[in-house]
C-alpha cells in the first residue's frame, strides 16, 4: 500500500498540473542570454540574444560564464535536455510565472556550475532523471553579478533569497525520480520535499561529491548568513548515497523513510546559518529556536561524519546510523541549540553553543559501527532523551550532553597544544534514558547534563563511562613535552538540583565516573567490570565543586543536599583491580552490593576534600555529612574498604574482605603518604560511627595487601555486630589523632586526645583476631599485628560483647583504653593521661585458643569489669585505672633501659562485680588509684597482681637483667576484695610467675579466697621500693619466678590499714613442684592489720606484719632486713587459722590474736618497734618498748620440724613484745620462747632485756621440749600449764645477754594460780617462785636458781611460796620449808588490758564495721565528685539518709559518721581547708549535732569539737566501752 500513498502525494500533483496547463510540459522556452556566450546545439547565442525554443534532446553549452533568462523552463516526460559546462558556468533563470516541471531527463557534463533558478517553484516528477556533475536547483533568486563573482571565485558563496513578490516556493521531488551526480548537487528553495523512492547517487568522478538541500528565506546573505523562517521545511523520504557530503538545511527538517550514505552528512534545522570563509571552510555559526525542528523517522544513515543540528531534534526508534569499516574516525553529532558556532583560524579551533528551553533532543535511534571502526557520537541539547536508543560501537565514543552553554577551544603555539572545554547547565537541562543500550564504546561514554535520569538502561563497554549532572564543567589540557606528561585539569560545580538518577540499569566499563549535585542509584542498578589486564575505576560523587589536575591532585567541596544514594550492585572478575569511590555531602548505601575480589572501595561524606600530588590530602566534615548503609553487602575488596565522613551509620551490613577496612567519622582528616605515612584527624562528639547488626570480616588476607579493620570517630557505637581481622582491629574515639606509620605499617608516632564525650560503646558484639594462613612469610608486605585495640575518652563494652583470638603462633593483643591524651614517640617513649570521665566499662567476654598467647590491657581514669569474662589459657590481663603514665626507652653502649611511670588518685578506680577469669598463664594485673573487686573469680596458672597507688615506677636496666620497682600510696588508694577468689595454680610447670600480690595504701578483703602455687602477698603501705635481679633460667626447670629480690624498702603509717575477714590466703605446693624448699609463702603487711576469720596456708612461709618501715637486702651471708613499727602499727587477728610448712612471722607495733591457730615449722609472733630479719634463719631478737603489747586469746600455736627446717630453729615458737599476755592459748612446739618487756638485740647479736614487763598467761597451755621466757614477773592463772623437758624462766627487771645476768627484785617472780609448770629441768632466773590456788610446779631435776647470775636490786633473796593445796615438787618430792613457805594466797591478778587504740578504748567488731562502712562511703563520694562544693552536698545527702534509718541505733549511726570523718582526715589529696569544709558538712548534717544545736550554741560547739577530735584518734567515739565492758551487738545495715 506504500506505493499508493506515494502516488497520491507525488504523481497526482503532476497529472493535475498537466490537465490545467496543457502545454506545461514543453522544453525551456522564451530564453534570453543576459550574459556570456551560449551554444544551443550548433547555434550560438550572445548577450541579449533570444532563444525561442529548445528542442527535445538539445544540448546547451556555455562558452563563457553565462546567464539565460527563460520564460519557462520545463522538461516533459520522455524529453531530454543536455548541458555541457566543460568550458564555463551557466545560470538558467525563470523570469515567467510558471513553475518548472521537470519530468524528463536532464544531463550535464563538465564541472562548472549549472544553476536552474525558478522563483515560482520546481516540481520534479517521478519520471525525471538527472545525470549531472554540478547542478543547483533553486526557487531562491540569484543576482547576476553575485553569480558571476561566485563562479569566478571572487565570492566564496553565492547569495540567494526568496523572491519578495512571489513568496515562498517549493521544490518537490516525486517518488521515482532519480539523480546521478558526478559532482555537487543542490536543491534550494523555501521548502524542499523529497518523496520516498527518490534516489540521489554520487557517481564516480574526480569532482567532489556533495548533495545539498536548502530550505531558506535567504542563503549566504550578508556575512554569508543563511536565514530561515517558518515554513522553510525540508521533508526528505528518499535515498542519497555515495556522496562526500550530504547536507540539508531548513527551518524544519524531516527525514522519514530516508536512506543517507556518505562521508559527511549534516542536517541543520536552524534560524540562521553563517559561514565564515575568511576564518576557514569549516567555520560557521548557527542559531535556532525550539520551533526549528529536526525530525528523523524510519531512516538509515551511514557516513563518516554525521551532524544533526536543530533548535529541536527528534530521532525515532526506527532510525539507524551505521559506520562501516574504515581507518578514519567516524563522527555523529546530534544537537539542539539556540546557537552554535565553530571557528578555525591560525591553528586555533573554537566552538561555542548555547541552548534555551525547548532546545530538546529526543534520540531513540540505533547507532552501529564496524568492529574495527573508531566512531565518535555526540548528542546535545537543552534536554536529551535517549529512551530506547541503542549504541553498538566496539571502538566507539559516546558523548550525550544536556546543557545551557558550551565553549571549546584548542590551539597550537610553538608546537605546544592547549585545549579547553567549558559547559554550563541548570537542573532544567535534563538527560534521560529509558531502555537505552550501549555496547562497545571502547574509548569512552560521556553523559553530561544539568540532571541525568537513566532507567532500564544497559551500558556494556570496555572503555570509560562518565555520567555527570552539574551546573558547570571546565576541562583544560596543556600538552607536555616528553617525558613531561600532558597537564589536564577538570573543574565541576553542581547544586543539589543537578540530579543524577539511575534505575534498573547495568553498566559495564573500565572506568565509570558519575558526578552530580545529587546522585541516586537504585537497587536494580548493576555495575560490572570484566577480567582484563588493567585497572578499573568506579567513581560516584555528589559535589558542590570538584577540581582534578589528572596528576594526583583534586579538590572537592559539598553543600547541604549533595547527597548520594547508592543502592546498586558492583561486580568484577577476580583478577581485575577495581577502584571504587563514592562521595558526597551524604552517602546512603542501603542494600548496595559490592562483589569485587580485587577491589578497593572508598566512601566519603565530607564538606571538603583536597588531594595533592605530593601524597597529601585533607578532608573536612560535619555531623551532617553522613555515610549510612542498611543492608549493605561487600564481598572481596582485596585492597581497601573505606567509609569516611562526619558521621557513619552501618546497619544490617556484611563486609567480607581480605583487605583493609577503615570506618572514620571526623571533622578534619589529613594524610601525607609516602615511605612514611602521616595521618591527622580531629572529631567532635557528634562525629559518630554507628555499627548495628553489622559484620566486618577480614578473612583470607593477602600477604601483599594490608588487612586491618580500623574504626575512628568522635564517638563509636556498635550493637549486635561482628568484627574480625587477620591483622588488627582498632576502634578509636578521640577529638584529635596524629599517627605516623613507616614501611610495613609499623607505627612510628602517635598522639591522641579525647574527652569523656568521645565514647566507644559496644553491645551484643563480637570481635575476633585470627591468624593469617600465610603467616609467617618472608615475602609479605607487612607483619600482622594480631591485635584488637579500643581507645576513647570513654569506653563501654557490654556483657554481651565477645572477643575471640583464634589459634596462632604470634602473640595476640587486646587493648582497651579511655584516656584524655596518648603520645607515642619515634624513640619508643609513650605518655598517657586521663581526666575525670575517661571511664572504661568492660563487661564482655574474651576467649582465646588454648595455644594462643594473648595480652589484654584495659585502662582508663576508671575501669569497671562488672560481669566480664576472660577465657585465655595463655593470656595476660592488665586492668589499669590511672591519671597518667609515661614509658621511656634509652640505650647507651648497647645497654637498654626501660622505664614505666604511672600516677593515680583515689578517683582512678578499677572495680569489678561478677568478674570471671580463667587462664592467663602470663599474668593478671589490676592497677589503679583504687581497686574494688566483688563476687569475682580469677583462676589462673599465672601471677595475679593488684595494686592501688598514687605512683608506680618500674625500671628495667641492663636489658632487663635488673628491675627496679617503686610504689607510693595514700590511705585512699584502697584495694577492696569482697566475695572474690584469686586462684593462681598451674597443672604443670610453665616457667611463669604464679604469685598473688596485692598492694595498696589500704587493703580490705572480705569473704574471699586467695591461692597461689608460689606466694600470696598482701600489702597496705605508703611506699614500696624493690630491686630485682633476673635469674639465668634453666629451660627445663624454670619453675619459679625468674627474678630474685636484691633490695627492698617499705614504709607505712597507721592509716595504711589491711583488713581481711572471712577469707582464705593459701600458697600451695604444686604437684609438679619437687623442690625440697619451694618458694611458697603468704604475707599480709600493713601499717595496721586486721585479720578476722581468715584461713592462711603455705607450703613454706607466712608473714603478717603491721609496720612503719621495712628493708631487706641480699648480702654474702644471705638475705638481711629490718622491720620497724610504732604502737599505731596495730596487728589484730581474730578467728585466724594459719598453716605453714616453713616460718610464720606475726609482727606489729601492737599485736593481738584471738580465736586463732598457727601451725608451722617455725613461729615468730612479736609486738616490737624494730625487728631484724635474716635468711637463712638464725637467732634474732626484736627491739621493743613497753607500749609494744602482745595479746593472744583462744589461740593455738603448733610448731614442729619438717622437711623445710631452718637450721637449728625448726619447730620454734617465739613470742615477743613490750608487754605479753596470753589467754586460752595453746602452744605445741619443739622450742617455745616468750619475751616480754623493753628489749633489743645488740650489735653483738646478744639479747638485752632493758625493762622486763609482766608476762601474763590465762588458761594457757604450753607443751614443748624446750621452753624459755624472759620478762618481768610471770603470772600463770586459770589452769595455765607449761610442760617442757627444759624450762627456763627469766623474770627480771632486766637481762644482759652479754653477761647472761639478770636484775631481779622480790616482785619479779614466777607465780601460778590454779596453774601448772612441769619440766625435767627447770631453771629460774627470777625473784622467786609462787604457787597458789591448787597450782603445781614440778622439776625432775633440781631447780637451778642461777644465783650467781642474778643481781638483786632490792637486796631480796630467792623465795618459794605456796598456799595449801598447791605444790612445788623437785625430783618427785615436795619441797618443804624452809625452802618453801606456805602462806595465804594473794589475790589473783586480772588479765591486763592491752588496748589497740591510743585512748585505751577498744572497739567491738560491729563498731569497726560501722566505721569501715562510713570510710568507704566517704571515699567513694569524694572520688566521684570534682570539687569541694559537690563533695559537701553529696556527703550531706549521705548523712541525711543515715539519719532517716529507723532500724539503726544511735551507736550505729555514730560509727558510720565517725568513719566518714576519719576518711576525710586521711585523704592526702585534700588540703587542710578542704578537709575542714567537708568535715563540717558531715557534722552539720549529722542528726545528733542538729539536735544539739537546738539546745544552744555552746552545746553545738562542744559537739563539733568532740567529733573533730575523733579524727585524730582511732576510737569510734569519746565514750567507747573498754574491752571488759559489755558491748552492744550492733551492725549497720545499708
Amino acid at each position: 500500500m506504500k506505493w499508493k500513498n506515494s502516488f497520491k502525494k507525488g504523481s497526482l500533483a503532476a497529472f493535475v498540473t498537466l490537465a490545467l496547463t496543457g502545454s506545461a510540459l514543453a522544453m525551456p522556452t522564451g530564453g534570453t542570454v543576459e550574459n556570456g556566450s551560449v551554444n544551443v546545439d550548433a547555434a550560438n547565442f550572445g548577450a541579449n540574444d533570444a532563444i525561442a525554443n529548445v528542442a527535445n534532446g538539445a544540448t546547451i553549452t556555455p562558452q563563457t560564464n553565462s546567464i539565460i533568462n527563460w520564460e519557462a523552463f520545463n522538461i516533459a516526460q520522455g524529453e531530454a535536455l543536455h548541458f555541457n559546462t566543460t568550458n564555463a558556468a551557466l545560470l538558467n533563470r525563470v523570469t515567467g510565472a510558471q513553475m518548472s516541471e521537470l519530468l524528463g531527463q536532464m544531463t550535464q557534463v563538465g564541472g562548472n556550475f549549472l544553476y536552474l533558478v525558478n522563483p515560482n517553484g520546481i516540481h520534479i516528477g517521478g519520471t525525471a532523471s538527472f545525470d549531472v556533475s554540478n547542478l543547483t536547483l533553486s526557487t531562491l533568486n540569484v543576482a547576476s553579478e553575485d553569480f558571476l563573482s561566485y563562479v569566478t571565485a571572487a565570492k566564496p558563496y553565492l547569495p540567494s533569497q526568496q523572491d519578495a513578490a512571489k513568496g515562498a516556493k517549493t521544490i518537490t521531488v516525486d517518488q521515482g525520480a532519480h539523480f546521478n551526480a558526478a559532482g555537487p548537487l543542490m536543491l534550494q528553495a523555501s521548502k524542499v520535499t523529497v518523496a520516498d523512492g527518490v534516489t540521489f547517487v554520487a557517481t564516480p568522478s574526480p569532482m567532489p561529491h556533495a548533495f545539498y538541500i536548502r530550505a531558506a528565506k535567504s542563503n549566504f546573505g550578508s556575512d554569508n548568513t543563511t536565514k530561515t523562517e517558518a515554513g522553510n521545511d525540508v521533508v526528505f523520504r528518499g535515498e542519497a548515497k555515495n556522496f562526500d557530503i550530504i547536507s540539508m538545511l531548513g527551518s524544519n527538517i524531516t527525514l522519514d523513510g530516508a536512506k543517507l550514505a556518505g562521508k559527511n552528512i549534516n542536517m541543520n534545522a536552524v534560524g540562521t546559518f553563517t559561514i565564515n570563509p575568511v576564518v576557514s571552510e569549516d567555520s560557521y555559526t548557527m542559531t535556532a529556536a525550539p520551533t526549528n525542528t529536526l525530525t528523523v523517522k524510519n531512516t538509515q544513515i551511514a557516513g563518516d561524519e554525521v551532524e544533526l543540528l536543530g533548535g529541536k531534534v527528534d530521532v525515532a526508534d526506527d532510525v539507524k546510523f551505521g559506520f562501516d569499516a574504515g581507518s578514519n574516525e567516524a563522527h555523529l553529532m546530534v544537537a539542539a541549540a539556540k546557537s552554535y558556532s565553530k571557528n578555525n583560524k591560525d591553528n586555533k579551533e573554537t566552538m561555542e553553543a548555547s541552548t534555551e528551553q525547548g532546545s530538546d533532543v529526543a534520540f531513540h535511534a540505533t547507532v552501529e559501527s564496524h568492529a574495527d571502526r573508531n566512531a565518535e557520537v555526540n548528542i546535545g541539547g537543552a534536554t536529551v532523551n535517549l529512551d530506547r536508543a541503542k549504541f553498538r560501537m566496539p571502538q566507539g565514543t559516546l558523548s550525550a550532553v544536556a546543557i545551557a552553554s558550551a565553549e571549546d577551544s584548542n590551539a597550537e603555539v610553538d608546537h605546544a597544544r592547549t585545549e579547553k572545554a567549558v559547559t554550563k547547565a541548570t537542573a532544567a537541562n535534563t538527560l534521560q534514558a529509558d531502555g537505552m543500550t550501549i555496547e562497545g564504546d571502547h574509548t569512552r561514554t560521556n553523559i553530561y547534563a544539568g540532571s541525568v535520569d537513566l532507567k532500564n538502561t544497559t551500558v556494556n563497554t570496555s572503555g570509560d563511562v562518565e555520567i555527570e549532572a552539574y551546573s558547570s564543567r571546565e576541562w583544560n589540557m596543556q600538552a607536555g613535552t616528553p617525558p613531561v606528561p600532558d597537564r589536564v585539569t577538570t573543574t565541576l560545580t553542581a547544586a543539589p538540583t543537578n540530579m543524577l538518577t539511575l534505575k534498573n540499569t547495568q553498566i559495564t566499563g573500565d572506568k565509570v565516573t558519575m558526578f552530580g549535585g545529587k546522585v541516586d542509584v537504585a537497587d536494580d542498578v548493576k555495575f560490572r567490570f570484566n577480567a582484563d589486564n588493567h585497572d578499573a575505576d568506579l567513581t560516584v560523587a555528589a559535589v558542590k565543586s570538584y577540581f582534578d589536575d589528572n596528576q594526583g591532585s583534586y579538590k572537592v567541596a559539598t553543600e547541604q543536599g549533595n547527597d548520594v544514594s547508592f543502592h546498586g550492585t558492583v561486580e568484577s572478575d577476580g583478577n581485575y583491580r577495581t577502584d571504587m569511590g563514592i562521595g558526597g555531602a551524604t552517602v546512603n548505601l542501603d542494600r548496595a552490593k559490592f562483589h569485587t575480589p580485587n577491589g578497593e572501595l572508598s566512601v566519603d561524606a565530607v564538606q571538603s576534600s583536597e588531594d595533592k600530588a605530593d601524597g597529601t590530602w585533607e578532608d573536612t566534615a560535619t555531623s551532617a555529612n553522613v555515610v549510612q548503609a542498611d543492608g549493605l553487602e561487600i564481598v572481596g575488596n582485596r585492597n581497601d574498604t573505606e567509609f569516611w565522613g562526619g558521621k557513619v551509620e552501618l546497619k544490617n551490613t556484611t563486609i567480607k574482605t581480605p583487605g583493609e577496612v577503615q570506618v572514620y567519622a571526623y571533622k578534619t582528616f589529613a594524610v601525607k603518604e609516602g615511605s612514611i605515612d602521616t595521618e591527622d584527624m580531629t572529631a567532635g562528639a557528634d562525629s559518630v560511627v554507628q555499627l548495628t547488626n553489622t559484620k566486618i570480616l577480614n578473612e583470607g588476607s593477602d600477604p601483599q595487601a594490608y588487612s586491618n579493620v580500623w574504626v575512628r570517630g568522635g564517638k563509636i557505637e556498635m550493637n549486635n555486630s561482628e568484627l574480625a581481622s587477620e591483622d588488627e582491629i582498632r576502634l578509636t574515639a578521640s577529638n584529635s589523632l596524629h599517627e605516623v606509620r613507616g614501611e610495613r605499617h609499623i607505627p612510628k608516632e602517635l598522639k591522641m586526645e579525647a574527652n569523656a564525650e568521645n565514647t566507644v560503646r559496644l553491645s551484643n558484639t563480637q570481635l575476633h583476631a585470627n591468624q593469617a594462613s600465610w603467616h609467617p612469610s618472608s615475602e609479605a608486605r607487612y607483619t600482622p599485628k594480631n591485635s584488637i585495640g579500643i581507645y576513647g575518652g570513654k569506653v563501654d563494652v557490654a556483657k554481651d560483647v565477645n572477643f575471640k583470638f583464634a589459634a596462632g603462633a604470634d602473640e595476640a593483643r587486646l587493648d582497651v583504653a579511655a584516656v584524655s591524651n596518648i603520645v607515642e614517640k619515634p624513640d619508643g617513649d609513650m605518655q598517657a593521661s586521663t581526666t575525670q570521665g575517661n571511664d572504661t566499662a568492660f563487661h564482655g567476654t574474651v576467649e582465646s585458643d588454648a595455644d594462643r598467647n594473648v595480652a589484654v590491657d584495659l585502662g582508663g581514669a576508671t575501669v569497671n569489669l562488672d560481669g566480664a569474662k576472660f577465657r585465655m589459657p595463655k593470656g595476660r590481663l592488665s586492668a589499669v585505672a590511672i591519671a597518667s603514665s609515661e614509658d621511656s626507652y634509652t640505650e647507651a653502649a648497647g645497654v637498654a633501659t626501660e622505664k614505666a611511670v604511672t600516677k593515680a588518685t583515689a578517683a582512678n578506680v578499677v572495680q569489678a562485680d561478677g568478674l570471671n577469669i580463667e587462664g592467663n598463664m602470663h599474668g593478671t594485673m589490676f592497677y589503679g588509684g583504687k581497686v574494688d573487686l566483688k563476687n569475682t573469680t580469677v583462676k589462673t596458672p599465672g601471677k595475679i597482681e593488684i595494686e592501688a597507688y598514687t605512683s608506680r615506677e618500674w625500671t628495667g636496666k641492663n636489658n632487663g637483667q635488673i628491675v627496679e620497682k617503686n610504689l607510693r600510696a595514700g590511705t585512699d588508694n584502697l584495694v577492696r576484695l569482697e566475695n572474690t577468689k584469686l586462684l593462681s595454680a598451674a597443672a604443670e610447670a610453665n616457667g611463669w610467675i604464679k604469685w598473688v600480690q596485692i598492694y595498696g595504701g589500704a587493703v580490705d578483703i572480705k569473704d574471699s579466697e586467695l591461692t597461689s602455687d608460689h606466694c600470696v602477698d598482701v600489702s597496705a603501705l605508703q611506699s614500696m621500693d624493690e630491686v630485682l635481679l633476673k635469674d639465668s633460667p634453666d629451660s627445663s626447670h624454670w619453675y619459679f619466678p625468674n627474678y630474685t629480690m636484691q633490695k627492698g624498702e617499705y614504709h607505712a603509717g597507721a592509716e595504711n590499714y589491711l583488713q581481711i575477714s572471712n577469707s582464705k590466703l593459701h600458697a600451695n605446693l604444686a604437684s609438679w613442684n619437687k623442690y625440697e624448699k619451694p618458694d611458697c609463702y603468704v604475707s599480709a603487711i600493713g601499717g595496721k592489720v586486721s585479720l578476722k576469720n581468715v584461713d592462711m596456708k603455705s607450703a613454706r612461709d607466712i608473714d603478717v606484719y603491721a609496720l612503719r618501715e621495712a628493708n631487706s637486702g641480699e648480702t654474702a651471708d644471705g638475705d638481711k632486713g629490718e622491720i620497724k613499727s610504732d604502737t599505731g602499727n596495730v596487728l589484730d587477728m581474730r578467728g585466724v587459722t594459719i598453716e605453714a610448712g616453713g616460718v610464720v612471722e606475726i609482727w606489729g607495733g601492737k599485736t593481738q590474736m584471738k580465736a586463732s591457730s598457727v601451725q608451722a615449722g617455725k613461729i615468730d609472733i612479736a609486738a616490737a618497734s624494730k625487728t631484724r630479719t635474716a635468711y637463712p634463719f638464725r637467732e634474732i631478737y626484736p627491739t621493743a618498748e613497753t607500749s609494744n603489747t602482745l595479746y593472744l586469746e583462744d589461740v593455738k600455736l603448733k610448731s614442729q620440724a619438717n622437711a623445710m627446717d631452718y637450721s637449728d630453729y625448726a619447730g620454734d615458737a617465739d613470742l615477743q613484745g613490750g608487754q605479753v599476755a596470753l589467754k586460752k592459748t595453746e602452744i605445741d612446739a619443739a622450742r617455745a620462747t616468750i619475751h616480754s618487756g623493753q628489749m633489743k638485740q645488740g650489735d653483738d647479736g646478744k639479747f638485752y632485756l632493758t625493762k622486763g614487763t609482766p608476762l601474763h598467761m590465762d588458761s594457757t597451755k604450753i607443751e614443748t621440749p624446750s621452753y624459755m621466757s624472759r620478762s618481768g614477773a610471770v603470772n600463770l592463772v586459770n589452769g595455765s600449764e607449761i610442760k617442757a623437758k627444759g624450762a627456763f624462766f627469766v623474770a627480771a627487771e632486766s637481762y644482759d645477754g652479754n653477761t647472761d645476768k639478770a636484775t631481779v627484785t622480790k616482785d619479779t617472780n614466777l607465780s601460778l594460780w590454779r596453774s601448772k609448770v612441769e619440766a625435767d629441768d627447770l631453771g629460774l632466773m627470777t625473784g622467786g617462785l609462787n604457787a597458789w590456788k591448787t597450782s603445781e610446779v614440778k622439776s625432775q631435776k633440781p631447780m637451778n636458781e642461777y644465783a650467781a647470775d642474778l643481781v638483786r636490786k632490792d637486796g631480796s633473796s630467792f623465795t618459794m611460796q605456796r598456799d595449801e593445796g598447791s605444790h612445788i615438787i623437785e625430783g618427785g618430792a615436795e619441797i618443804a620449808a624452809p625452802r618453801v613457805s606456805v602462806v595465804t594466797a594473794p589475790k589473783e591478778p586480772s588479765s591486763p588490758l592491752f588496748p589497740l587504740t591510743p585512748d585505751n578504748a577498744q572497739l567491738s567488731e560491729q563498731d569497726q564495721e560501722n566505721i569501715a562502712a562510713g570510710k568507704y562511703e566517704a571515699q567513694d563520694i569524694i572520688a566521684a565528685q570534682t570539687d569541694t562544693e559537690a563533695q559537701s552536698k553529696a556527703l550531706a545527702a549521705a548523712v541525711g539518709k543515715i539519719n532517716n534509718l529507723t532500724n539503726a541505733s544511735s551507736r550505729q549511726k555514730a560509727g558510720v559518721v565517725t568513719g566518714m570523718i576519719q576518711a576525710i582526715n586521711e585523704m592526702n589529696t585534700l588540703t587542710t581547708e578542704e578537709k575542714h569544709a567537708l568535715q563540717v558538712a558531715v557534722l552539720d548534717a549529722y542528726g545528733a549535732v542538729q539536735e544539739a544545736k537546738t539546745e544552744g550554741s555552746n552545746r553545738t560547739q562542744q559537739a563539733n569539737g568532740d567529733a573533730m577530735r575523733l579524727t585524730t584518734t582511732e576510737s569510734a567515739s569519746a565514750n567507747m566501752p573498754t574491752a571488759e565492758e559489755p558491748q552492744d551487738a550492733v551492725h549497720f545495715a545499708g
